[in-house]
């Protein structure tokens, strides 16, 4: 199985949907997933998650099937913290210095005991993903055992699943079987990049990253290519 997963493009938040460079950008990474083609397509309940799937449901012709863990504000729930501003905020932004100091640094399995997680039921939220996710690989044929998977089912092929950044860094981390303050602290996910993660095996998958937010699709159409529209890349 290789699993495809693509964050939305440039959105509006208010009202929940698309920028007109949010929507050339859904476009272009339809036809980016077009060429080896799809076999399942996924998607958060958002509207913004929802717009960047239909060109590549469209071009396929495969309607999307909505997964509520995906959800951008339930992630927000569970990974954010509340700030004097009244404010929630994310904690991979608002704690991201801190993750940087070694004695954040723990085994994945106490990952939660590093100490810029005092005070934070960070835990409780990432184990409820951890289960979400894990009933959405059943469903795909692979129990989770450890880091690993074991084949339950026939290959589900290739799986593609419009998130969010929030959320995405979040899953990633436990699809990769990494801390998740390794991945909150490092790594970023751009508008439409794809991240694509291999399970290759008969009977025991263990996941490889073979691309990490990738934009290619952006230039094979001569789209401007920007980080969160700050960064010029």
């Amino acid at each position: 199985m290789l699993l495809y997963v693509i964050r939305h493009g440039d959105p509006v938040y208010t009202p929940d949907s698309l920028t007109k460079k949010g929507r050339l950008q859904a476009e272009a990474v339809a036809k980016r997933l077009a060429v080896h083609g799809l076999d399942r397509i996924y998607t958060s309940p958002r509207g913004r998650a929802r717009m960047t799937a239909q060109p590549t449901c469209d071009l396929l012709g495969i309607q999307a099937q909505v997964e509520p863990f995906m959800d951008e504000n339930l992630a927000m729930e569970r990974f954010g913290i509340d700030m004097p501003d009244g404010k929630r905020h994310w904690i991979k932004d608002v704690l991201r210095e801190e993750m940087y100091r070694e004695e954040n640094d723990l085994p994945r399995a106490r990952w939660y005991e590093a100490p810029v997680f005092a005070g934070h039921p960070i835990k409780e939220g990432y184990d409820a993903m951890v289960a979400e996710s894990d009933d959405f690989f059943r469903r795909l044929g692979l129990e989770r055992e450890g880091g690993v998977y074991r084949r339950i089912g026939p290959d589900a092929g290739r799986v593609a699943c419009f998130c969010h950044a929030g959320f995405g860094c979040a899953w990633l981390s436990h699809l990769l079987w990494q801390p998740p303050q390794f991945f909150w602290r490092a790594f970023g996910i751009n508008h439409t990049g794809v991240t694509i993660i291999n399970y290759e095996g008969k009977e025991v998958c263990a996941p490889k990253c073979i691309c990490l937010s990738d934009n290619g699709h952006l230039y094979a159409d001569r789209l401007p290519l920007q980080n969160l529209n700050r960064l010029n890349i």
